[in-house]
């Protein structure tokens, strides 16, 4: 998922500067590589937002939900195609 070969370079790809915005309950992260990009995006906030550098915990957590994400999708499918199948059997034992 990340290339090179050190933690900066994660970092760098990641993206060096994290803002995190808090809106409705939730908290949603942006990565900037420069600074002044992260301060411009702040601009437009109307409500609160923190802005860091960011880590190799950022890092680790971008990866972690990432591949949560991909897995959710994945199950849902899943979950969607058991719905159907279910409906499709009921019909057919109660035609019988």
């Amino acid at each position: 998922m990340w290339g090179g070969e050190t933690p900066e370079d994660w970092i760098l790809q990641l993206g060096r500067f994290a803002v995190y915005h808090f809106e409705n309950e939730t908290v949603k992260t942006y990565y900037f590589n420069c600074k002044k990009e992260a301060i411009t995006y702040t601009e437009h906030l109307s409500s609160d937002f923190l802005l860091r550098e960011t880590n190799l915990e950022d890092v680790f957590l971008e990866t972690v939900e990432r591949g949560f994400r991909r897995r959710m999708a994945i199950l849902t499918v899943i979950w969607e195609k058991w719905i159907e199948f279910k409906h499709e059997w009921i019909k057919i034992t109660i035609s019988f």
